[in-house]
């Protein structure tokens, strides 16, 4: 009876183990998507108050427009999971002297435990 007993619990312990696993080991992302939505939204050409209102119009948390270093940070929280870490991703929209976009950076943040 103990023997039986121990192979269940064992049993347990095993399914245990492997529903953390695979919870671990998926993932969602959506990361890929939000830069070709980010690139296409807000073209390079925009003056950063268009940027700004565009922003606020897709619901993204951004800084304001800093203009000693023509530059505005934004984030997309939560962009994609991996087991317990998190993704964000952080895009900085630079401007050209008159205030209008050249570029962007995409970087992704990762948090976790």
């Amino acid at each position: 009876m103990k023997t039986y007993g121990r192979a269940i619990q064992r049993l347990g312990i095993v399914a245990l183990l492997g529903t953390v696993l695979a919870g671990a080991c998926t993932r969602t992302p959506r990361g890929t998507s939000m830069h070709e939505m980010i690139d296409q939204q807000i073209p390079t050409g925009l003056a950063y108050h268009t940027v700004l209102a565009k922003l606020d119009s897709m619901g993204i948390e951004h800084s304001p427009y800093d203009v000693s270093e023509r530059r505005i940070s934004a984030i997309i929280r939560n962009t994609a999971q991996h087991g317990v870490v998190r993704t964000s991703q952080q895009i900085k929209f630079f401007f050209d002297e008159v205030g209008h976009l050249e570029r962007r950076e995409h970087t992704d943040v990762h948090t976790g435990p």
